[in-house]
């Protein structure tokens, strides 16, 4: 498989492409989580360390939203596409696995825990440091 699809290991849209197949019948088939932290990553943390910038309270809630978000939806999922994680069921655990296990919408939960709790220890620091600076382009510096 790697003759064919080498390149959407170069653009970590592996767990995506080719659409249908299980990530084990792709090239390099474990790099699928990397694939999914990078489109997470992308996709939340610098929108959300912008907006944590602009209001703390405002930023958390959003990731809570964002993870409830997640949650219902893979729940939803789960129900209508017949999917299963007990390993006894067979055919619906090999249809979760090509369907839903390397998705970012079902691994967004994990995610955005971490963003959530990241955001709680520097509550103090950023508020008591923020009077000292007038610009935050340092912090928002290692997002890029």
């Amino acid at each position: 498989p790697c003759r064919q699809s080498w390149w959407t290991n170069l653009l970590f849209v592996n767990n995506f492409l080719p659409w249908g197949v299980s990530t084990t019948a792709n090239c390099f088939y474990h790099s699928w989580y990397l694939a999914v932290d990078v489109q997470l990553f992308f996709l939340f943390s610098p929108w959300l360390v912008l907006l944590f910038q602009r209001s703390h309270s405002l930023a958390r809630k959003v990731t809570i939203f964002m993870w409830a978000s997640s949650v219902v939806v893979t729940a939803v999922l789960t129900y209508t596409q017949n999917w299963s994680i007990n390993t006894f069921d067979g055919a619906a655990v090999a249809l979760f696995d090509v369907e839903g296990y390397a998705k970012p919408h079902v691994r967004a939960q994990s995610y955005l825990a971490g963003i959530f709790v990241a955001m709680w220890p520097r509550r103090h620091q950023w508020q008591q440091n923020r009077s000292k600076r007038k610009s935050s382009r340092g912090e928002s510096a290692w997002c890029y």
